[in-house]
C-alpha cells in the first residue's frame, strides 16, 4: 500500500480483514487497525468511528473463524 490518506488505509484494513482464513491472520490485522487509530495527524472523528467498524468487523469475522475451527 502506497496512500498514506486515512480514507485509502480504511479500505486496505478492509481487505486485510477479509483476506483472513485463520484465527492467527487475525492477529496482525488487529495490530494495524490500532495503530491506524492511535495514528495523531489527523483528528476527524470519522476515522476514528470507521476503525471501531472495522475492529467490530475484524470480531465477527474471528467468531466464524472460531465457528468453523469448532465444526471440523
Amino acid at each position: 500500500m502506497r496512500s498514506k490518506h486515512p480514507a485509502d488505509v480504511l479500505a486496505w484494513l478492509e481487505k486485510v480483514i477479509d483476506s483472513c482464513q485463520t484465527y492467527q491472520q487475525t492477529f496482525p490485522a488487529m495490530k494495524c487497525i490500532q495503530n491506524f487509530k492511535n495514528q495523531n495527524h489527523f483528528n476527524a472523528d470519522e476515522y476514528l468511528w470507521q476503525a471501531d467498524r472495522l475492529r467490530s468487523k475484524l470480531n465477527y469475522k474471528r467468531e466464524q473463524l472460531l465457528e468453523q475451527n469448532l465444526l471440523k
